[in-house]
């Protein structure tokens, strides 16, 4: 999905004026007091604003700002066996939250959370609680899992 946001022969303004609803892994909210906090310490200590979208639609140092922040809290809490405790963690990210599923036991950890992103009418995108999702076929309000 966060290749559609590099398209450009898709007018961002149909985005907009359909409500477009998307699936991303990660979404960069302005509004957040800690996001605005991270930017201007950005700002600040490395002379820039790491707000630009690369091309897979996210930007690198605050990924690695929440991927550091997170599996080294999970050091710290856990000790350095902290797989089978990997998903109790409660960490507000930057942009968005992690939860880690093993497909397998020789296999690695992957993170399966997502993000659900709405295009408005007013030029500005939203984040979608999955509470907010309506379920097309039933009209209902749907939880997703």
């Amino acid at each position: 999905m966060p290749s559609w946001l590099s398209f450009r022969n898709i007018d961002l303004e149909y985005f907009l004026h359909l409500q477009v609803t998307l699936l991303t892994s990660f979404f960069i909210d302005f509004h957040d007091v800690n996001t605005r906090h991270f930017l201007r310490k950005c700002v600040r200590l490395l002379g820039y604003e790491p707000q630009e979208l690369k091309s897979k639609g996210y930007n690198l140092t605050l990924l690695g700002y929440d991927i550091a922040f997170y599996f080294i809290k999970a050091c710290l809490t856990y000790g350095t066996n902290f797989q089978r405790c990997i998903n109790y963690l409660n960490i507000n990210s930057l942009l968005g939250k992690y939860h880690f599923v093993r497909k397998a036991p020789a296999n690695g950890f992957e993170n399966t959370s997502i993000v659900y992103i709405r295009y408005n009418k007013d030029f500005t995108v939203s984040k979608l609680l999955p509470e907010t999702l309506v379920d097309e076929r039933t009209g209902k309000y749907s939880r997703v899992p």
